[in-house]
């Protein structure tokens, strides 16, 4: 019986003694670069291997281009024409009602431009379709 208990006992240590040189020589793989670049890129490609329908689904939805509107209040009781909504880099709008409403699409970027007024601004957004 302690043979069985002696064989045992080496094999744990042997499997002890493997994983933590194991665990040594990733540390030392993990500190090169291109090593870690490989390891991301076989991640990658195994992730894309498993996931592709996932991948399809996400892509057609954002294909489809659904509009929209947006509309931004301005919580202060001004009329700020000097404050701009920019849509991709074009003035789009202004606040000299105090209330901006937009149609948006998906992906569209949307901007602030308050440079032209000195003191703190709060904006609400009301409704989002």
């Amino acid at each position: 019986m302690s043979d069985f208990f002696r064989k045992a006992e080496r094999f744990f240590l042997n499997i002890i003694i493997l994983f933590i040189i194991f665990l040594a020589s990733f540390q030392v793989i993990m500190k090169n670069d291109t090593a870690f670049q490989k390891l991301k890129d076989i991640e990658s490609s195994i992730r894309t291997v498993f996931s592709e329908n996932k991948l399809t689904e996400v892509i057609n939805y954002i294909e489809e281009d659904e509009e929209g509107y947006i509309i931004i209040d301005l919580m202060q009781d001004y009329s700020l024409p000097q404050v701009w909504l920019v849509k991709k880099g074009e003035r789009i709008a202004n606040f000299s009602k105090g209330i901006v409403t937009l149609t948006v699409k998906s992906g569209d970027l949307l901007v602030l431009d308050c440079r032209f007024f000195e003191g703190p601004l709060w904006f609400e957004i009301t409704d989002i379709s």
